[in-house]
């Protein structure tokens, strides 16, 4: 593997992983079977999008691209111009029309380097670099990362390594999760930082005194509430930028990183991010004091070779996690059509998008699409991940019917 990845990301990919790695027979064997995404009974209009544009002087994949939680129409992509020097290109209009905002110099160890870019949580003007180097297999996967406080125009070397690019403006400074190493290969401690000079210093508020380490938090906006999820099912909330931790209660077994600031309701969403055996998550709106479930959906796929499923089964459930949350508190999931016949290399031409409103009792298809929902923003057009090979960029905006 190449490039680096989120422990949130990571976590995704593995409960993700775990869900699939079994036939529905094995895997719901302790509970009733997860509801099944069907077809509905008319015609879904195909969501509209519009792809992305790379600026005409750009040379690169634009893998990179880091797109604004705050503001839609703001994304960034890093290009590498020589040995040692970034260039940071930005759009406000969503991908119509890019400009260069400025770059840094970094010299990495190791040739082949590449750049990623992370955007705040609460803003549209600090960004952060990550700067990679080596490959896992090759036992040298390391990296830094640079940090910007004034839209990529002067960048500071952080004192440690912000490994999942995580981070958010405060009042009075910046919060991410950081690892004193950037080796890569390391799996030393990593620690939810505050920093009131650009992390040019630090210092740690996780995970001491805590049986846990944190892999993803949210934030208010004015930083009055911190939330942190951690490993071993845990969640924590801190009201003093981490000085002092209070656990909230979680449902047992539910790894809850889906956490997201609601701005129409001044609170946060907390949902689980993997799957109870009975296809669950469960989710609060009042800081743990209740959760409610959210039935999964799941869709039928043949399995990919005779007697993988067990004797004489020949179909598997596949579960359709929620991924994204709108900021009415929305979740979002994407489900396949059920397949009875195995689907050629290229794979299925569009995906149903389906939509779970906060406080509602039932998913509801909006639409059909051929890319992943990636990016929801407080504002601005919704993100989608396009997979067709000759896409540079492979992303394209578009609005989600209201």
């Amino acid at each position: 593997m190449r490039k680096f990845v989120s422990r949130a990301a990571w976590l995704g990919v593995a409960l993700l992983s775990l869900a699939l790695s079994g036939c529905a027979s094995a895997a719901h064997a302790s509970g009733p079977a997860a509801p099944r995404a069907t077809a509905t009974a008319t015609p879904l209009p195909q969501l509209v999008w519009t792809p992305v544009k790379l600026p005409a002087d750009f040379s690169g994949d634009g893998n990179n691209l880091a797109i604004s939680p705050v503001d839609g129409h703001d994304a960034w992509m890093c290009q590498s111009t020589s040995a040692n020097t970034y260039a940071i290109w930005k759009t406000t209009d969503a991908g119509a029309t890019w400009s260069q905002v400025g770059h840094f110099s970094f010299t990495a160890p190791l040739s082949g380097a590449w750049c990623d870019l992370n955007a705040d949580q609460n803003g549209t003007s600090a960004l952060l670099a990550t700067i990679g180097w080596g490959c896992g297999e090759c036992g040298n996967l390391a990296g830094a990362s640079l940090f910007s406080a004034d839209g990529a125009t002067h960048w500071t070397p952080l004192s440690g390594y912000v490994g999942g690019g995580e981070f958010a403006s405060v009042s009075g400074g910046v919060i991410a999760i950081m690892a004193k190493s950037a080796d890569g290969q390391s799996g030393g401690t990593e620690y939810l930082a505050f920093s009131s000079n650009g992390f040019q210093t630090w210092r740690a508020m996780s995970s001491r005194g805590l049986p846990t380490q944190f892999f993803h938090f949210a934030v208010s906006p004015d930083g009055a509430t911190l939330i942190g999820s951690g490993y071993n099912d845990t969640l924590w909330r801190s009201g003093d930028l981490g000085a002092h931790w209070t656990q909230i209660s979680s449902p047992s077994g539910q790894q809850t990183g889906l956490n997201i600031w609601l701005p129409q309701r001044q609170t946060f969403l907390l949902c689980g991010n993997n799957l109870q055996p009975q296809g669950l998550i469960y989710c609060s709106t009042d800081l743990g004091a209740h959760w409610f479930p959210v039935h999964t959906l799941a869709y039928s796929a043949p399995c990919p070779t005779p007697g993988k499923c067990g004797q004489g089964v020949t179909t598997q459930t596949q579960p359709c996690i929620p991924s994204a949350v709108e900021p009415d508190g929305s979740l979002l999931t994407q489900c396949e059509p059920n397949q009875t016949t195995p689907l050629p290399p290229s794979g299925p031409s569009s995906s149903i998008v389906y939509r779970y409103p906060l406080g509602g009792s039932a998913w509801q298809p909006i639409g059909s699409t051929q890319c992943s929902i990636r990016a929801i923003p407080a504002s601005g057009p919704v993100w989608c991940a396009d997979a067709t090979p000759d896409q540079l960029t492979g992303y394209e905006t578009g609005q989600l019917p209201g």
